[in-house]
């Protein structure tokens, strides 16, 4: 047998995880072993520890199983902006109750899944503040560029009334993504 075979209990102690997390990977075929031996045993690679490590990164970002499995079938740039840019339903938002979970998911994980998911936050945080919504600092940009390209400026009261309505959209969508939280806290779903 290959040096490099690990029967599904070492596997997993390698990788971090439950033996059943990997037996349930194999039985939807997300992860399925490399060999399985006469006895029924099943062999892991060394090879497969990158391709768990993945698998356990998208579902830290709570990406669904069924997902990362297409993914996985299909591998390719487009495939991982197709899987990143989440066709997810606007129920699977999460809000700062969420986003607390998560930081607590990933603190559970050890310091450096920490660190990944507080940078992670801080860069989505930085991006979705240049977006072109006139509440955020991108929405200023696009103030200052039509006063730049006209020479005129936005007048103040529309500049106003429109910062007013997304900020309202963003409270409204704030509140929505918080009930969800709460939601999924009481159901126990993840």
């Amino acid at each position: 047998m290959e040096k490099h075979r690990f029967k599904t209990a070492e596997f997993a102690a390698l990788c971090g995880v439950k033996k059943d997390t990997l037996l349930h990977y194999d039985h939807i075929g997300l992860l399925k072993p490399q060999w399985v031996g006469e006895n029924g045993y099943r062999y892991y690679s060394a090879r497969q520890i990158p391709t768990y490590d993945l698998i356990a990164t998208l579902r830290r970002l709570g990406t669904p199983l069924a997902e990362i499995r297409s993914y996985l079938t299909r591998r390719s740039p487009e495939a991982l902006m197709d899987l990143l840019r989440g066709r997810e339903s606007i129920n699977d938002l999460s809000g700062p109750v969420g986003i607390v979970t998560a930081i607590g998911q990933a603190a559970s994980y050890g310091w450096q899944d920490l660190l990944q998911m507080l940078a992670l936050i801080t860069v989505n945080l930085g991006i979705f503040n240049l977006l072109p919504f006139p509440a955020l600092d991108g929405g200023k940009v696009v103030f200052l560029l039509i006063e730049g390209v006209t020479g005129h400026a936005v007048p103040e009261k529309i500049q106003s009334g429109l910062t007013l309505a997304a900020f309202a959209l963003f409270f409204g969508l704030m509140l929505f993504a918080t009930y969800n939280d709460i939601l999924r806290l009481i159901t126990g779903a993840v």
